[in-house]
């Protein structure tokens, strides 16, 4: 989930993984604290898509991060939270292998 302040038209957004473009949402304004009053874009990605990385583009600027980002970057000594990252990362790794091994890359 991505949060546009206010004024900010999301069309001008592209979100991709593995090169590819892909869906977003767009929400409503949003109540959470930190966020009031911006519009949030949910971003449609399947799991084998989610060790790609993910390029972000707004007019003419991007920024690419990867989901390693969350469990190289995730408080180690929280051990719970620690596992639930490194568990969805092995998620997304064996449904991008299962998909490879059924539709190919």
């Amino acid at each position: 989930r991505f949060y546009l302040s206010s004024g900010k038209d999301a069309a001008a957004y592209t979100f991709k993984a593995g090169g590819s473009t892909v869906e977003y949402t767009i929400g409503v304004e949003s109540n959470d604290n930190g966020y009031k009053g911006y519009t949030y874009c949910d971003i449609s990605l399947y799991a084998y898509k989610m060790i790609s990385e993910i390029t972000i583009t707004v007019g003419g600027s991007s920024a690419t991060y990867h989901i390693n980002a969350y469990y190289e970057n995730v408080d180690k000594t929280d051990a719970e939270l620690y596992s639930v990252v490194v568990a969805f990362y092995n998620y997304c790794v064996s449904a991008y292998k299962y998909r490879a091994s059924v539709v190919g890359k």
